[in-house]
Order: C-alpha cells, then structure tokens, then sequence
C-alpha cells in the first residue's frame, strides 16, 4: 500500500442554512459570540430547536463528529508516515481537502473557527502559499473521480462482516485504496455512495462511532504494516 485515503462521507459540517441565519433569535446569538450568522456553523448543542423542519434535520448539526475523527486520523503514526490522505465529504456536496500536515486545534471551538474560516474564505489559511485545507464544491462522484482511488471500501453496520485483522489485509494489499466512513450522527449514507462503492463491509455487529471506526481501521493498517 502506497497511501490509503479516508473519505468521511455524508459529514454533518455545515454554515448555517440561509433559512436560519436570517432569523432574529439567530442573529441575537451571532452578536452575542460577535459572528456573522452567514459564517456560524451549524450546531446542534446551540440551534437544536430551530433545527426540526430542515430536510434530514438528524444527520446535521454534529461537527464534533468531523472535529475528533479528523483528529484520530491525523495523529496517527499511519498519517505521520505519510501513508494518508483525508477528504471530508459533507451532506451538501463540499469538499474539505485536508493537507496530512494539518494539525488540527485539539479544543473544539478553536475548531470551530478554523472551519467557520474556511467556509467563509475556501482554504486555511486564506494568505499563505501553504495550504492546510481547502474548500470545494464536489459531488462524492466527483470526489472518486478525483482521488482515483483502486479500490473504494464503505463501512457500514449493512455490510457484509469481516474480522478486522482480514479487513487491514485486504486493505493494505491495495496500492491506493480508499475507505470511506460516515461522519453523521443518525440515519444512513445516500444511495449514491453505496452505489459507487466497490464493496461495502461492517467490523461490528451494531454502529458505531466514526471515530472508533476511524482508530480501528488506522491501528489495525499500522499493525498489519508492521508499524506498530
């Protein structure tokens, strides 16, 4: 294996939705954190009862699911190796292009501002030729199309069951796979992402976190490497 890319799909990271910026109570709760409603991100620990009539309102609001999984990946020694590569697909077709020498804030609201920035500005940071992480318009077809991955893994509770150790095999005998994982809090992928992956496989019997999918995926390639 060359490199492996996690693709976080479906990812519940957004700017607010125009119907909701421009509501007064918002615009209360902008000032107050001295925001501009357009840049806030979508949370739902602060929007939650304005949330309920947007389309899919479960699978939003969670950036905190993107903030620690990100984290998993990128201080990995699999990531310190240069054997990754990382792409947060979000529910809304965006594109965050992560450099794998990104080092995320470990506190979530310094998190929150970088990626309020970078919807705001399209890359992080906006006035400097090193680019930790860039903002695109981009289907996950398009996403595929892009990375050009060998082979492209779904995990999902709805695959089939393998043991771990037999997935980590399986994935570092590619030479650039991907494997893509769910960063939403509830519900399922869209059907397009089952349909354009080439194989679909679950590692427990019941879900999970994308972070604890993300860390048993990572630990498991770098002891099937040899790495640790």
């Amino acid at each position: 294996m060359k490199q492996l890319t996690f693709i976080l799909a479906d990812s519940s990271i957004e700017v607010l939705p125009p119907e909701l910026a421009k509501l007064r109570e918002i615009a209360k709760l902008a000032k107050r954190l001295r925001k501009k409603p357009q840049y806030m991100l979508l949370d739902r620990a602060l929007h939650h009862r304005f949330m309920t009539h947007l389309n899919d309102s479960l699978k939003r609001g969670r950036p905190d699911i993107v903030h620690m999984t990100l984290l998993t990946i990128l201080e990995s020694p699999l990531n310190k190796l240069g054997k990754v590569r990382v792409y947060v697909h979000t529910l809304q077709d965006y594109v965050i292009e992560v450099n794998p020498e990104t080092r995320l804030p470990k506190n979530y609201y310094r998190f929150i501002g970088l990626m309020e920035q970078l919807f705001k500005e399209g890359k992080v940071p906006p006035e400097s030729d090193l680019t930790l992480l860039s903002l695109y318009k981009m289907t996950f077809k398009q996403l595929i199309d892009h990375v050009k991955p060998c082979r492209t893994i779904l995990l999902t509770e709805k695959g089939e069951r393998v043991p771990l150790i037999e997935l980590s095999k399986m994935i570092i005998s590619y030479e650039n796979p991907a494997v893509v994982i769910g960063c939403f809090p509830h519900g399922d992928f869209r059907k397009e992402i089952y349909d354009i992956c080439d194989e679909k496989y679950s590692i427990y019997d019941e879900s999970l976190e994308a972070f604890t999918v993300a860390q048993r995926v990572v630990s498991s390639c770098e002891i099937a490497l040899g790495i640790i």
